[in-house]
């Protein structure tokens, strides 16, 4: 590309390289978790996907209270510290066997 001249390839090349950028740039805003005071909720599905469980084990583990959530209309949403928490409590170490 000479300087100042703009022609087809590099609009095309452009086109590409921004295309990318905002494919990019919807990926990570689709990721991004927003927090309520400092505290990240999550939802059914992240939740269930974490814990590689489904939703009506987590619906069983919220009607046996072995999980707080908040409930604001339909929508139920998970304190992450929480989640974090349960997994810590529930932790078994692996036991060394000696021969």
């Amino acid at each position: 590309m000479k300087k100042g001249v703009f022609d087809s390839t590099d609009a095309i090349s452009f086109n590409r390289r921004m295309s990318d950028l905002l494919a990019a740039v919807k990926k990570a805003l689709a990721n991004r978790s927003q927090t309520i005071g400092g505290e990240r909720y999550l939802t059914t599905r992240e939740v269930c996907g974490l814990l590689k469980i489904n939703a009506g084990t987590l619906q069983q583990y919220r009607d046996d209270y072995r999980i707080g959530y908040v409930k604001l209309s339909k929508k139920i949403l998970y304190r992450e510290s929480d989640i974090v928490r349960i997994l810590n409590e529930n932790y078994i170490p692996r036991h060394v066997i000696r021969k």
